[in-house]
């Protein structure tokens, strides 16, 4: 991670070299309230007995190994994922992190339709590599990596600072948009998050979700709802 990040939040980077609970201790012994949880993914807390009890009788067992081994508990935890999503769900694809995830998202996209123009929207985060990079679009990770005409950005659905409020004009905008690649035929998909997270929490408003992704698929697209922050009931 660039320097800068640190003093972008920080006037002396945070030297964490503890966590116990819900809290972090730096190395001058100060108590903080973690309120930001892994970047937002991993809300269990810090050293919790069950936790640290199961990474010690693995880490006894079997440490980190090239992903094209299987393992018992990538096995366990595929079946159990799919079990709880549903029936139309039958395979996983496991990757290190949500950038590499979005990535290979949009690459399968790309490789199921035979195009390459992705959709995302304004202020949206998605991550820092390779193509999850090119549709991020949001402070301090806004770049010009890999901006081509492959990608494209909608208007900032936010109901209170975005230039377009309502639902309707929103949909209307895309659909426009849309409409005009449609016309050379490249459309592989679009990537949003249902929450924008580190663009504010931000929800999309009301029917947006359902609208765009009608849109989106009545041109050819493949819908990526990334819920790498949002997904497996950290909201609720």
């Amino acid at each position: 991670m660039s320097p800068g990040v640190y003093f972008h939040f920080y006037k002396e980077p945070l030297f964490v070299v503890e966590g116990r609970n819900q809290y972090l201790f730096d190395h001058k012994g100060n108590r903080y309230l973690d309120l930001i949880a892994g970047i937002s993914t991993v809300s269990i807390g810090h050293a919790h007995p069950a936790i640290t009890k199961v990474v010690a009788e693995q880490s006894d067992k079997l440490m980190h190994t090239t992903p094209i081994y299987l393992t018992e508990f990538q096995g366990k935890y595929s079946k159990a994922l799919c079990d709880e999503l549903g029936p139309e769900y039958d395979q996983v694809f496991l990757c290190n992190s949500g950038s590499e995830a979005n990535d290979m998202a949009i690459l399968l996209a790309r490789l199921f339709t035979g195009q390459n123009k992705i959709f995302s929207l304004r202020n949206g985060y998605h991550g820092l590599v390779g193509n999850s990079k090119s549709v991020t679009n949001v402070g301090t990770w806004n770049t010009n990596f890999n901006n081509t005409q492959e990608f494209e950005k909608l208007a900032w659905p936010s109901q209170y600072r975005g230039t377009l409020k309502s639902t309707e004009l929103l949909l209307k905008d895309a659909e426009e948009a849309f409409q005009s690649n449609a016309i050379h035929g490249k459309i592989a998909g679009m990537i949003f998050e249902p929450i924008q997270g580190v663009g504010g929490i931000n929800p999309v408003p009301q029917g947006y979700g359902p609208g765009i992704a009608q849109i989106v698929r009545k041109y050819g697209g493949v819908v990526i709802a990334d819920e790498v922050q949002t997904g497996f009931g950290r909201v609720g």
